[in-house]
């Protein structure tokens, strides 16, 4: 009874982290040669930089105080990831799905490059096709009949022959077409599958090393899903984001000092000012007996 207990709070745990990798907007695969409009940078926030001079030795100098460090977690480089549009819409993608629509894009050169050689020709029977009353397609039928008649085919045999050519071409498109819907599934699952244990493995990673935001999925910014989405690992990502949080403490922490000390400079100041208008007015007060002896010369 008791490890089903503690089975069920896993899997809740594990669902609250679901959440996060459910919208995969960081990958997108487009057909054709979309148009890249945007190239942002590939690495995320400044990482802080490990090292620095040695401490100087000697009496009288005080020791400072180290600043208090981010989890000491080595943050991993945030992929690079493009903005493309397809067809009006904007789309993600990283350099995995960039890969894949440049060969796309080389594909499509090519066969547009065939079609372009071979335009004159088409354009030509096209045109015999309307003066003939008929579509391209069925002129080209025409003409391979009366071509295997010139062969000794007898017209029966040779429109016969036209026919089972044609079936078999329609039969080899449609298990083409079949063939790559096959391998296009193939692929996206052992993309999903592949996923999942990179996921997996991040989770695992998180929770040993952030254990309390692990015990929270809630507390995980958007910013940090966000580029989870984008590539990046669970781990990676927010180990940035508290280094920033951090970065930004201290940031606020020195300029909270700073207009402290202006305050503090500023009312020595007016202190100053208020003495020196008393003494211009003659206000003077009691003096120091130990004074006088000296003002009585």
């Amino acid at each position: 009874m008791e490890d089903d207990n503690i089975q069920a709070v896993e899997q809740e745990e594990s669902d609250s982290f679901m959440e996060g990798w459910d919208d995969e907007g960081g990958s997108a695969e487009a057909d054709g040669a979309p148009e890249v409009v945007q190239e942002p940078a590939g690495a995320g926030p400044d990482e802080p930089q490990e090292g620095g001079g040695e401490e100087p030795e000697g009496e009288g100098r005080e020791q400072e105080e180290p600043a208090q460090e981010a989890p000491s977690a080595a943050p991993q480089e945030q992929p690079r990831t493009w903005t493309l549009t397809h067809q009006g819409q904007a789309l993600t993608v990283n350099e995995r799905d960039m890969a894949l629509l440049a060969q796309r894009g080389l594909d499509s050169v090519q066969t547009l490059r065939e079609y372009e050689e071979s335009r004159p020709v088409v354009e030509m029977l096209r045109s015999f096709a309307q003066q003939a009353g008929m579509s391209l397609s069925e002129y080209a039928a025409v003409m391979r009949t009366q071509a295997k008649q010139a062969g000794g085919m007898s017209p029966e045999d040779a429109k016969r022959a036209v026919e089972l050519e044609d079936r078999e071409a329609a039969i080899a498109r449609q298990e083409a077409g079949e063939r790559q819907r096959a391998e296009a599934q193939r692929q996206e699952l052992a993309r999903r599958q592949a996923a999942q244990v990179r996921m997996e493995s991040d989770l695992a990673e998180f929770r040993q090393t952030f254990p309390e935001a692990a015990a929270d999925p809630a507390s995980i910014p958007k910013e940090v899903w966000a580029a989870v989405q984008g590539g990046a690992s669970l781990v990676g990502a927010y180990a940035r984001y508290v280094q920033a949080q951090a970065r930004a403490e201290q940031a606020a922490a020195e300029e909270a000092a700073k207009q402290q000390e202006a305050v503090r400079k500023q009312n020595a100041a007016n202190a100053a000012r208020a003495v020196g208008s008393l003494k211009s007015a003659g206000g003077e007060g009691p003096k120091d007996p130990f004074l006088e002896g000296w003002d009585e010369d």
